[in-house]
């Protein structure tokens, strides 16, 4: 995945020039078929959780879940290359 689309489905920029998680769509969301995956995009793109946060959740570190984060968007990315979803739902 290019580092632009990544960023795009990843962070917004917010009025003080920092980033947090843009939304990614919740019905795009729920045709991730890994639960794991499906789970870290919606804590971290539906409920704004911290890494620490998704983490401390789901019993694993910080880097587990940021490696399985862009494993996730790249299954995103593939639904939205073969036409499964909108970004814009």
């Amino acid at each position: 995945m290019s580092k632009d689309i990544k960023r795009s489905l990843t962070t917004i920029p917010n009025s003080k020039g920092d980033t947090e998680p843009s939304p990614v769509p919740h019905d795009l969301i729920s045709q991730v078929h890994n639960v794991t995956y499906r789970l870290i995009l919606e804590k971290r793109h539906l409920c704004f959780m911290t890494w620490e946060a998704i983490a401390i959740d789901l019993g694993y570190s910080v880097r587990w879940v940021q490696i399985r984060h862009t494993r996730a968007l790249e299954v995103v990315q593939k639904l939205l290359d073969e036409g499964g979803a909108t970004a814009t739902s």
